[in-house]
């Protein structure tokens, strides 16, 4: 029990000097409830939900119309929030516009410190899909933001189901994502 205190106490301290991760500018230090009334501000309007999360709508980068899901940890933190920027049912659309994502991600946060993509050339356009689909092949890859957090660019099953799969980015705020681990 002490040696949890200490832990909490530590996280407590980290928490106080460190930064939280932004996204369009917005400190994810909120209630998702707040973070999405921010977002509001900056032309973002309330869109589908899914699984408990709040969802918005509105302009992203070189898109028009994103998907955003607001997610939280059990403590009612804004914990990250994921940006569907294209969704299709064709390979060569969502490798196209992941190697674009990658490119302007790249240029904005430096090289990628991790990344996993599978070659899939040989095989039919519609196994890939299906490989994405079912989870059996991973397409991403992660850019280290400091202390704040982290950014993953993948390319998934569509959370939606609007299409097949999709090109997503998740912004992970590192101190709020630690309070889960925390969640017993």
């Amino acid at each position: 029990m002490k040696a949890l205190t200490t832990i909490l106490i530590m996280l407590f301290a980290l928490q106080l000097n460190a930064q939280h991760m932004t996204f369009e500018g917005i400190s994810m230090d909120c209630a998702p409830k707040d973070f999405a009334n921010s977002l509001k501000k900056k032309g973002y309007h309330k869109g589908h939900a899914y699984d408990g999360s709040i969802g918005m709508q509105g302009p992203y980068e070189c898109y028009n119309n994103t998907k955003l899901l607001i997610l939280d940890n059990s403590l009612g933190q804004t914990d990250g929030v994921l940006v569907t920027c294209k969704t299709s049912s064709q390979w060569n659309t969502l490798i196209s516009e992941y190697e674009k994502l990658k490119k302007i991600l790249s240029d904005k946060y430096g090289e990628p410190v991790e990344f996993e993509t599978i070659k899939l050339s040989e095989e039919p356009d519609k196994d890939k899909m299906k490989k994405i689909k079912s989870g059996e092949t991973d397409i991403h890859c992660d850019f280290n933001i400091g202390d704040t957090g982290r950014i993953t660019l993948s390319v998934a099953e569509d959370i939606y189901e609007y299409a097949p799969c999709s090109v997503q980015i998740y912004f992970c705020d590192m101190i709020n994502s630690r309070f889960v681990l925390l969640d017993l």
